[in-house]
C-alpha cells in the first residue's frame, strides 16, 4: 500500500467535503489515544456545520502547514484552543478557516462508532477533562518515580 501526505491529498480532500461528502483516511501519531490509535484506526471527517462545540474532533492545518486532529477543550469568541487525549499541552488560537473537517466516526478494529452519540460524547468527556488529564499526569509521574526507585534498589531486570 502507498502512503499519501495528508498535503497530496488536500485539494482532493477539499472537493469532496465540499460537496458535502465524507472522508475517511488513517490518521499517524499517538496524540488522540486511547479513542483513536495512530495507524490502525481509521476516521471520518465532514465539513462542519458552523462553529465547533468543546469535546469536538476536528482535522485542522497548523500555520507552519502540519495537519493535526485534536479535540476542542474550549471555545473562544473567535479562536479555538486544542489539545490532544493524550497530551497535555494546549494549542491556542485554532481559527476556523484552519478547520478542515470535522470527525464524525471512527472505525476501530472493523467497528463503526459514530462519534456524536450521548455515551461516546460522555466518555470523552471523562477522558479529556482537565480533572483526568491532571490525573493522568500525575499517576504517570508517580509511576516513573516508584520504577526509578525500584531500578535502583533492585536493578533491572534487563541488565543481565
Amino acid at each position: 500500500m502507498a502512503k499519501v501526505h495528508l498535503s497530496e491529498m488536500l485539494p482532493v480532500i477539499e472537493e469532496m467535503l465540499k460537496a458535502d461528502g465524507k472522508v475517511t483516511f488513517i490518521p499517524e501519531g499517538i496524540s488522540m489515544q486511547p479513542v483513536i490509535v495512530g495507524g490502525r484506526d481509521s476516521v471520518t471527517i465532514k465539513k462542519p456545520k458552523g462553529r465547533l462545540q468543546k469535546y469536538d474532533a476536528c482535522l485542522y492545518r497548523r500555520e507552519n502547514g502540519g495537519f493535526v486532529l485534536h479535540r476542542v477543550i474550549k471555545v473562544m469568541p473567535d479562536s479555538y484552543i486544542m489539545s490532544g487525549d493524550n497530551q497535555y499541552a494546549k494549542e491556542k488560537g485554532i481559527r476556523d478557516e484552519q478547520i478542515i473537517g470535522i470527525l464524525v466516526s471512527i472505525n476501530k478494529n472493523g467497528r463503526e462508532i459514530e462519534c456524536g452519540g450521548f455515551f461516546f460524547r460522555f466518555y470523552v468527556f471523562l477522558i479529556s477533562n482537565p480533572f483526568s488529564k491532571f490525573l493522568k499526569k500525575n499517576l504517570a509521574r508517580v509511576r516513573n518515580r516508584l520504577s526509578k526507585i525500584k531500578n535502583k534498589f533492585i536493578g533491572d531486570k534487563n541488565e543481565d
